[in-house]
């Protein structure tokens, strides 16, 4: 990696580590120099910080402005202004994923060491001193953060806290959230029929990721950029209460208590002209997150194509994903056109994975479910179309199921096929409001043998 590949996101959020975070320093203290940075500003915070860390052991923190003060004493009137410019912008800025940050700084630390000892190196050999030239080779090797890459040791460490803990963002539904939360570094898939309503649980994940502050990129390569915004602004807009109220939803259901069939009208607000779409806009907007639509061609864009495109965002616009949306990876352009169309999906969920790893974030991608598994009551393992191996690939499967029954009554299951950790096989009741932008407006326990007028019998139909 070239110097200048270490982009303004990732130095911005080396300095604000360095000013924040105590545990970052001591990642970073005896393993990257100031002096390698390329920019000015961030190599006088980090040589600040360092100054500060060596006395204190704790990161400057709000004592930053004191701390870089005595460090800048004999720079320029020009230069002070522009690090103290530096600073205050950079206090300001959202907490970035540290773990990614340190990924990426430490292929930076490891491509400018070498860099810098291949000129040393070529000027030893020149000189005849070939034993400190192999030692000069032996320490560029060890060259990087190794905190991030040793591994843990195990009988010296502090045990993480459980995975279920740390949850990144969640369905929004009561009897769902109980059965499956979702967090960074994993890869779901949402599978259903065709025209299955899968993208809508997309778009229903995605606002869910805004509600918690979250940026999340939106990848779409078969519905239209404007019909997906649109998706987005029925769905935000359905949570509020000045909207235009669209009409009522109707589902039955066997209430618990009397045994008995009930009839319950469910209520949602609906956006309905441009203002309304422009006022939802603002308020998620205070969330603090960000949204990136991005529409390819169908058939145009490759996993590579897609990282690249990735790397652009955080380059040049300053935009990590939390959360990466693929509508979806069956559908994009194969990396090898020469290999069978199997062996391409595999190999495109094994990319997803590694995203997933590597970017510290969550990633949901769609997939169809076979033939025969259409208007089923329930889906399973094998029903996924194309490729079984898609299976082993993901950390989560999630179901979209609805009978013909359950379509005329807008209802549909919401279910666990498989999972790597956790319950498989359970799930819960949903109330479907596409009228007012949401696939998932309500939710119940499928335990309490919640029906719908000949749900039985068109099942045993199919």
């Amino acid at each position: 990696m070239k110097e200048q590949e270490l982009s303004a996101h990732i130095q911005d959020s080396i300095a604000f580590l360095c000013i924040t975070s105590a545990d970052f320093l001591k990642i970073a203290r005896n393993y990257v120099r100031p002096e390698i940075l390329s920019t000015d500003a961030v190599y006088w915070a980090v040589k600040s910080c360092y100054k500060y860390y060596d006395l204190t052991k704790e990161a400057p923190g709000d004592h930053i402005c004191d701390a870089i003060k005595d460090e800048i004493k004999g720079v320029s009137d020009a230069k002070k202004e522009l690090v103290n410019h530096f600073i205050d912008r950079v206090s300001r800025m959202a907490a970035p994923n540290m773990k990614y940050v340190v990924t990426k700084l430490n292929e930076f630390v490891k491509s400018r060491e070498f860099e810098l000892a291949a000129v040393e190196f070529v000027k030893l050999v020149d000189k005849g001193n070939l034993e400190k030239a192999q030692d000069l080779m032996f320490n560029t090797l060890k060259a990087g953060i190794h905190s991030e890459e040793a591994g843990l040791d195990y009988c010296n460490s502090e045990p993480h806290p459980p995975v279920e803990e740390d949850v990144l963002v969640t369905m929004g539904l009561k009897h769902f959230d109980c059965l499956r939360t979702f967090h960074r570094k994993e890869l779901v898939c949402f599978m259903g029929g065709y025209k299955g309503k899968k993208t809508w649980c997309l778009v229903h994940l995605g606002v869910q990721g805004l509600l918690r502050g979250l940026n999340v990129l939106h990848v779409s390569h078969e519905v239209s950029l404007e019909e997906v915004e649109e998706r987005y602004d029925r769905n935000i807009g359905s949570f509020g209460s000045k909207w235009h109220e669209h009409k009522p939803i109707d589902f039955t259901y066997i209430d618990q208590e009397s045994g008995r069939l009930q009839i319950k009208s469910l209520k949602r607000p609906c956006i309905t002209n441009m203002k309304a779409r422009r006022k939802i806009r603002k308020t998620i907007k205070r969330f603090g997150g960000r949204l990136i639509i991005r529409k390819f061609p169908m058939g145009s864009c490759s996993n590579k194509k897609l990282e690249r495109y990735m790397d652009y965002l955080e380059t040049y616009e300053g935009f990590v994903p939390d959360i990466l949306i693929n509508d979806y990876p069956d559908i994009m352009a194969p990396d090898d056109a020469s290999q069978a169309t199997r062996d391409n999906l595999n190999a495109s969920y094994i990319t997803h994975k590694r995203w997933a790893d590597e970017r510290n974030m969550l990633v949901a991608v769609v997939s169809q479910a076979t033939r025969a598994a259409i208007r089923s009551k329930r889906l399973t393992m094998k029903d996924f179309a194309e490729d079984i191996r898609k299976l082993g690939n993901v950390d989560s499967v999630i179901g979209l199921c609805q009978t013909d029954a359950q379509a005329l009554s807008n209802l549909s299951t919401l279910y666990v096929v498989a999972a790597r950790r956790g319950l498989m096989d359970v799930g819960c009741g949903t109330v479907m409001n596409l009228d007012a932008g949401q696939v998932f407006s309500d939710s119940f326990p499928l335990k309490l043998g919640v029906k719908v007028a000949e749900e039985e019998s068109d099942s045993d139909k199919q």
